[in-house]
């Protein structure tokens, strides 16, 4: 298991508690739009119809900002036609491997 996946489960699990039900929506948020695979997991989806189906206004509203920040997130991404790991920049050219020493 990575790391992003520990904090979601950490995340999860903060947020039954009502008095931080914000502060694990946000987090999570940030968590979907650097690891967009993370918003399908089975868990996150059990989370999500939890406090759709809840009659807790402000945090059916909160996850609405974060699911339309998420789906912004990925449409800018997309639009800009970048992929999020440039495979140059990870492996680097033969003149900076040259230039490093």
């Amino acid at each position: 298991m990575q790391l992003h996946e520990y904090f979601i489960d950490l995340y999860l699990y903060f947020s039954q508690y009502t008095i931080w039900n914000n502060a694990p929506t946000l987090a999570l948020g940030s968590l979907f739009q650097a690891h967009p695979a993370l918003i399908l997991r089975d868990e996150v989806i059990e989370w999500m119809e939890r406090i759709f189906t809840s009659s807790d206004l402000e945090a059916q509203a909160s996850l609405f900002k974060v699911i339309y920040a998420f789906l912004e997130s990925e449409a800018e991404r997309k639009a800009s036609g970048k992929s999020k790991k440039d495979m140059a920049a990870l492996i680097g050219t033969n003149q900076d491997f040259s230039e490093s020493g």
